[in-house]
């Protein structure tokens, strides 16, 4: 299985809660140790979030697009009430 490499700060932050969550674990790499797999568990989630996009087009009747355009709206609302 191909691992993930965390490059940044936030994405280092995201993969240690997601190490405690039990989502990925760490891959012994001589080159990188920040080389993450998803467990188990982890790939269920990750077939779940897979769905999401589907399941709001289907529920909200609305294209792509304009569910792409309604998060960036909801994006910039959060990050005025922050």
């Amino acid at each position: 299985m191909v691992g993930i490499v965390v490059a940044d700060a936030l994405t280092y932050r995201f993969s240690n809660a997601s190490e405690l969550k039990g989502y990925v674990g760490r891959v012994p790499s001589e080159q990188d140790e920040r080389v993450l797999k998803f467990t188990p568990s982890g790939l269920v989630l990750k077939q779940q979030a897979i769905q999401v996009p589907e399941q709001m087009t289907c529920k909200f009747h609305l294209y792509l697009d304009e569910l792409i355009s309604l998060k960036r709206l909801c994006e910039k609302v959060l990050r005025h009430i922050e």
